[in-house]
């Protein structure tokens, strides 16, 4: 383990008080900010309500792809924290969503912040929680309801307690993040048994014993899983490679001496990165994952740098401040696009920051101090449409509703506004062509309640049906 005084830990110095007080700042600001809702957060809710709705977490999501649908496979914990959020709020959608949305990302930064400081000590931790919170793009994913960004949160934890063998803490972070995401906490497993293998003696067992118990906890949702697997496909997403030069210029350093020196903490930092290497089929996403790791290393490089170098350091830390300030030197960074049933429609405020192939990306905290007052606020002004289409139905036709549009997410919108049904839905890993053609069949023969969205003008020809709501780009029919 990274060598560091004891004494670190038992006085608060100027380091130790920073980042915590930016970590409030930033909090603060997106409180005030209330970022909207967008894509993942509406899936997200619309799971959430069906589980405050029927006081259970279904195994079969009904509320999808009707009249069919698909099971219910995403794991349920973050959605029945919701659900209980909703539950004490009085069944308020846009409470729950706004606490995961406001607190993920100063979550991210301080978990970050207090697991490097135990394994490397302050001023590492300082200095990679610096370089961390520079890059805009990793904010604008915290502010989707992302459950496999909460796991990414968890994992530095989860990192530290494995290397100090913790057993306990160990035992409820990855038990949390099995039950969090499908995929995401299948690189924290390989982290640890990576580790365990190259530190046979000191680890294995350690690591039998924790994973082991972990996966007992997760052993019914697992099984669920496991018996629904035919259902389970892979999306091939896009997007461009996100590089900030400054994080992957001081992490290099770092990350050649641990294939010199291997020590544990930075072992385990290095497969970690590796192990990330599984999303390189979502390539935006892969390089805002790999910002943790290359962070870690970035603190470790210059936490080493020797005093006699002070000019070096000095010009660093005014790059690495000024990163975080204002901008860090960055190339690409679009959004990813998904399949072409389910068009990915970016944060608006991502192509006004984040454009591809400049060389600045703004920092956090600027993008957040200069977030245009329009779009602050959960309801996005280009969701009006949605909105008011799904609140009429829900007064005048609460019937499951035939979606026809290009964004998935605003079917699933009126799900998570109204709690019904739609012939739409989104994370398309878990779906099948019986699905599909059930929910054309439902289109052509059954639905009621059309929501068409532009560029469609109409229900399909062979609909008899009537205009009851015209919102310009949201149009509502009725079967008669």
């Amino acid at each position: 383990m990274l060598k560091h005084s004891g004494a670190q830990h038992l006085h608060i110095n100027p380091p130790d008080a920073f980042f915590p007080s930016l970590v409030g700042i930033l909090t603060f600001l997106l409180l005030a900010v209330n970022p909207p809702l967008l894509v993942d957060d509406f899936y997200h809710l619309s799971v959430s309500r069906q589980i405050y709705f029927f006081g259970f977490i279904p195994t079969w999501d009904f509320w999808e792809f009707a009249p069919l649908g698909r099971p219910h496979l995403y794991p349920p914990l973050l959605h029945l924290i919701m659900a209980l959020l909703m539950r004490a709020s009085g069944g308020d959608v846009f409470l729950a969503a706004r606490i995961v949305k406001t607190f993920t990302y100063p979550l991210l930064l301080l978990l970050f912040w207090l697991s490097v400081r135990g394994l490397a000590g302050r001023k590492a931790a300082f200095y990679s929680s610096l370089t961390l919170a520079s890059a805009s793009p990793l904010l604008f994913l915290s502010v989707m309801t992302m459950p496999a960004t909460i796991v990414l949160a968890l994992t530095p934890p989860l990192i530290t307690s494995f290397i100090k063998k913790k057993t306990l803490p160990s035992l409820l972070l990855l038990s949390v993040a099995l039950w969090l995401h499908f995929s995401m906490p299948v690189t924290a497993v390989a982290t640890l048994l990576a580790l365990s293998l190259v530190r046979r003696e000191e680890y294995l067992k350690f690591f039998v014993k924790i994973a082991s118990a972990a996966l007992l906890t997760y052993l019914p949702w697992l099984i669920h899983i496991a018996n629904h697997a035919e259902w389970i496909s892979t999306v091939q997403a896009g997007g461009t490679p996100f590089i900030p030069f400054i994080a992957w210029a001081l992490a290099l350093p770092s990350i050649m001496s641990t294939l010199k020196y291997k020590d544990n903490a930075c072992l385990a930092y290095l497969f970690y990165a590796i192990s990330l290497l599984v999303f390189i089929s979502y390539m935006t996403r892969l390089c805002l994952y790999l910002l943790i790791p290359l962070s870690f290393f970035a603190g470790i490089t210059l936490s080493k740098i020797k005093w006699s170098k002070r000019r070096l350091k000095a010009a660093l830390m005014v790059m690495l401040t000024l990163s975080f300030l204002v901008a860090t030197p960055a190339v690409g960074g679009t959004p990813q696009t998904m399949d072409p049933f389910q068009p990915f429609q970016p944060p608006p405020l991502e192509l006004a920051f984040i454009k591809s192939n400049t060389f600045l990306s703004f920092s956090s905290l600027l993008t957040l101090v200069l977030w245009p007052p329009h779009l602050k606020g959960q309801l996005m002004p280009t969701m009006f449409p949605i909105y008011v289409s799904s609140i009429w139905v829900a007064f005048n036709a609460p019937q499951p509703v035939c979606y026809i549009g290009l964004d998935s997410s605003h079917a699933v919108a009126v799900t998570a506004l109204t709690g019904l049904p739609t012939s739409s839905g989104m994370w398309r890993e878990v779906v099948s062509l019986w699905t599909l053609a059930a929910s054309w069949w439902f289109a052509l023969n059954q639905a009621v309640v059309y929501i068409v969205e532009a560029p469609f003008t109409a229900p399909p020809q062979d609909v008899p049906c009537r205009l009851v709501l015209d919102l310009g780009t949201v149009k509502v029919f009725v079967r008669t």
